[in-house]
């Protein structure tokens, strides 16, 4: 269910996000020897050296620096197709593995800046990697990235990274963060950069809220939020101790002041496990709360790892099911926290971005009710890999079907007015080899429906013809622009004798279908062609 709902991720730290492939690469064109061989080794490798320093209650960053498992990341993004590679890689591998359609990652520039480049160039390299996930991700898609300040470095430098930001609003910048060890250096010693920004109008989140109460680290963290709330930030990071504070959960809830809550972030010792996480408590409150990972390589336990997906699963599960939540509390929960993600999102505070929210939230909500819908629905719908495996067999039926059947020979019926709308649902069983004989019986038997119908007589209710390809079925779709987990429900492409087929779109439909095994293939497709499509 949780891995084709569409999601939102507005708090993403690119240094800590790296995939360990991505390391592994860069290591070895840097001639650095590591202490690990694998992608597989490398995770436990930072998790050993993370764990280490909390059990020697070392969680503190040296005035100037960084913590060092983000130091160990951060030599790997040192170069303009370092930074472009990274940002792009990231975007398109959250949109292919998990449905992210939109999208904010975060990073500090000056962390960047070890090997001559400078923060401009920076910005630039990652803006270039943004827009290069743009154009390979097809279909509803959003991203933006937010200029971090590290509370560590110096004030000034938290004043430049805004004005530096507010250089690049127009490009893909969407807002400024201040970020780092909260226990440690108090928000306001970078107070400074939020008046800026304010001046600037630049959006601002925070990271507030997230140290612990307790006797080492005193109430900071609740002052941190206190200050937040007072200069009016966009939005606070993490505020799992919002919860501590009643009056000021109160005020943020009146605020509609959203959290970008990070389960598996928090969950070690900042908060004990997710059952206690106070993302429940806050949204019942009615603070606006969204789900987010924080950093995918580097947040978390040996044990548990922060995936999109995953924070999904947790959230309905470790939080509400576990603490008595009816499936209805946790499918409206679920609802809930994916369109406060877009809501939230500063995207639509910069540049054109007002003109596009509106479209985008509708296309949004109507493939998350879709999917919702399906999931409830689908008995195969689970935490398991079966259904997976299954989806990925029923896009390779969709593509040998339609092979199958634009092979007939016209004289045999399969020509101008007769056609085979093909009704494809997962199947329960696997391709065995089959003659083409026995395929019809073979896929009905095993939960794949074929109909024949002529064209004057769909489903979706057309009632001739010369529907005018796909831009008439999908209301107005030009091209064959996002996967078919983008598409509406039931897609119609039709072709007249008059119109022919455009054989440029069904190759590349074939294509989409063919990639569709991801858990993405749902609902109905209908491919309708004729004797015009000339077997190609």
């Amino acid at each position: 269910m949780y891995e084709t709902l569409p999601k939102t991720e507005l708090h993403l730290h690119l240094d800590g996000s790296l995939p360990p492939e991505f390391i592994l690469s860069r290591a070895k064109s840097r001639g650095i020897e590591l202490d690990v061989t694998s992608a597989e080794e490398l995770r436990p490798f930072l998790m050993a050296q993370k764990a280490a320093a909390v059990r020697s209650g070392n969680t503190h960053q040296s005035l100037n620096s960084n913590w060092g498992v983000f130091d160990f990341c951060n030599q790997f993004l040192q170069t303009r197709e370092e930074l472009r590679d990274a940002t792009q890689n990231l975007l398109v591998s959250l949109n292919s593995a998990h449905n992210v359609v939109l999208c904010e990652v975060r990073f500090c520039p000056t962390l960047h800046t070890l090997e001559g480049l400078t923060p401009c160039e920076v910005v630039e390299a990652v803006l270039e990697g943004l827009e290069g996930a743009k154009t390979e991700v097809r279909g509803l898609f959003e991203a933006g990235v937010i200029i971090c300040a590290l509370r560590s470095r110096s004030p000034d430098e938290a004043v430049s990274l805004v004005e530096l930001g507010s250089r690049y609003l127009d490009r893909g910048v969407v807002g400024f963060d201040v970020a780092g060890d909260e226990g440690s250096y108090p928000l306001e010693k970078v107070e400074a950069s939020l008046v800026r920004a304010k001046e600037l109008g630049v959006p601002v989140t925070v990271h507030a809220g997230e140290w612990p109460v307790n006797d080492k680290f005193g109430d900071s963290s609740l002052a941190n939020l206190k200050l937040a709330v007072s200069h009016g930030v966009g939005r606070v990071g993490h505020g799992c101790q919002l919860y501590r504070d009643a009056e000021l959960m109160s005020l943020v809830a009146r605020a509609k002041l959203p959290v970008e809550c990070c389960l598996t972030s928090n969950c070690a010792w900042k908060v004990p496990s997710y059952g206690v996480h106070p993302i429940k408590v806050m949204l019942e409150k009615g603070v606006v709360c969204c789900v987010n990972c924080d950093n995918m390589l580097l947040s978390g336990t040996a044990q548990s790892q922060a995936n999109p997906t995953g924070e999904l699963q947790h959230l309905a599960d470790d939080v509400l099911r576990a603490n008595g939540v009816d499936e209805q509390g946790v499918k409206e929960a679920v609802k809930k926290v994916l369109i406060n993600g877009v809501e939230a999102s500063f995207i639509w505070k910069v540049g054109d971005g007002p003109k596009r929210k509106e479209a985008f939230k509708l296309r949004f909500e109507e493939l998350l009710d879709s999917r919702l819908g399906a999931a409830c629905e689908d008995p195969m719908s689970s935490r398991s890999t079966t259904s997976k495996w299954l989806s990925s067999y029923s896009a390779l039926i969709a593509v040998v079907l339609l092979a199958v059947l634009i092979s007939l020979n016209p004289a045999q019926g399969f020509c101008h007015s007769i056609a085979r709308p093909v009704a494809i649902r997962r199947s329960t069983g696997l391709l065995r080899s089959s003659p083409i004989s026995d395929m019809e019986g073979w896929l009905s038997k095993n939960g794949v429906n074929i109909d024949r119908a002529r064209h004057s007589s769909f489903e979706d209710g057309t009632t001739n013809a010369s529907v005018r390809g796909l831009k008439a079925a999908t209301g107005g779709v030009d091209s064959l622009s996002s996967p078919l987990v983008n598409l509406p429900r039931k897609l119609t492409l039709s072709s007249s004798k008059e119109e022919g087929w455009d054989k440029d779109l069904a190759t590349q439909l074939l294509r989409e279908v063919a990639k569709g095994g991801r858990g993405e293939f749902s609902g109905y497709v209908s491919l309708l062609t004729n004797g015009d499509y000339g077997g190609g």
